[in-house]
């Protein structure tokens, strides 16, 4: 028909002129990665994972020192006295977090009992919670965008703090994350939403 004639006259066009017309979905969405964002992103985990017995600067709040080791002291009583020590606040810690505690008490295990030990579980959650935006929004975005993005998220103050100091919120964050990517994802099947929500159980 002339219609279908006229519709398919106009996709031409736009193949020759460089149009992308099939949409963010087409051919053309995903962009690659860029040499300044794996510069970015290399560097963003490095800050996250070097020099972990350091203190983080903080201005606004001292207490993540006392927080710290609250955190996990389940896990450092375990690894030091084969016992739980628990009294009421302990105990709210542990229900709050019990992956965190193990995951921490595996460490320690591994690696012994120090202040970066203790800070290696958020550092690694937090270097994994970046390359895993990264990836996920390399196919959407120009390499420019996605550098800037990925510069943004590896250094933001708060973010690379948090990732640093022996504190659950970036772990969880990361279950939390790693949950909606598997729900967004295209062609979403029952297996892959229940590991959607076994991670953000986790989280």
């Amino acid at each position: 028909s002339s219609r279908a004639r006229a519709a398919s006259a106009r996709a031409g066009r736009g193949r020759r002129g460089g149009m992308n017309t099939d949409g963010p979905q087409g051919g053309s969405g995903g962009r690659g990665w860029g040499p300044l964002t794996l510069l970015l992103a290399a560097a963003g985990i490095a800050t996250r994972l070097l020099w972990l017995d350091a203190d983080p600067y903080f201005s606004d709040w001292l207490g993540y020192i006392t927080d710290e080791g609250r955190w996990v002291e389940t896990a450092r009583n375990f690894a030091l006295f084969r016992a739980s020590e628990l009294y009421e606040l302990s105990r709210v810690h542990l229900v709050l977090s019990p992956g965190f505690q193990a995951l921490t008490f595996a460490i320690f295990e591994a690696l012994g009992v120090h202040f970066w030990s203790a800070r290696l579980v958020p550092a690694l959650a937090g270097a994994v919670l970046l390359l895993l935006v990264a990836v996920g929004l390399r196919r959407c975005f120009h390499p420019a965008a996605l550098a800037f993005g990925v510069a943004i998220l590896a250094f933001e103050h708060q973010f690379l703090f948090l990732s640093r100091v022996a504190l659950p919120e970036v772990p969880s964050l990361l279950f939390s994350a790693f949950a909606f990517a598997l729900l967004v994802a295209p062609g979403c099947v029952p297996r892959r939403a229940l590991l959607a929500g076994l991670s953000a159980a986790a989280a």
